[in-house]
């Protein structure tokens, strides 16, 4: 942060320092005692800025404190079904458009978003869902 405040002061000086050098009624004195007082302004500038982000960031940590802490959602895995019994449901995914066993690996994978149950097979056909050719539900 203290490098991008000297870096704009430096840029500032260098551009009053030109524009300085461009009036050649001024001695070299008088350039450098003016370009002094113009370093003085931005330096108080800068100082005000600086005490401005302070208060700024005092006025953030305090709406941070007033926040609830964040919550994390951990999906729920499926139950476990052996593939030899039918299931009571099918697991699809709204963006791939396939359906899967509960136990199925792909069916673990879905994101929370894209996860759809679905309670039958004919359903999810009728749907227009394509079963998975892992599991083969």
């Amino acid at each position: 942060m203290r490098w991008e405040k000297i870096t704009i002061t430096l840029s500032l000086l260098v551009f009053f320092s030109f524009t300085i050098a461009q009036q050649k009624e001024t001695s070299p004195r008088e350039k450098i005692a003016e370009l002094e007082k113009k370093v003085m302004t931005l330096e108080k500038q800068v100082g005000l800025l600086e005490k401005r982000i302070i208060e700024l960031e005092r006025k953030l940590s305090e709406l941070e404190k007033r926040l609830p802490p964040a919550t994390t959602v951990k999906p729920t895995p499926a139950p476990k079904v052996t593939p030899t019994e039918k299931p009571s449901f099918y697991i699809g995914n709204a963006r791939t458009k396939k359906f899967h066993r509960p136990e199925c690996e792909w069916a673990q994978k879905i994101a929370p978003y894209n996860r759809v149950t679905i309670k039958s097979r004919e359903e999810a056909i009728k749907q227009g869902y394509e079963p998975c050719k892992v599991c083969r539900p």
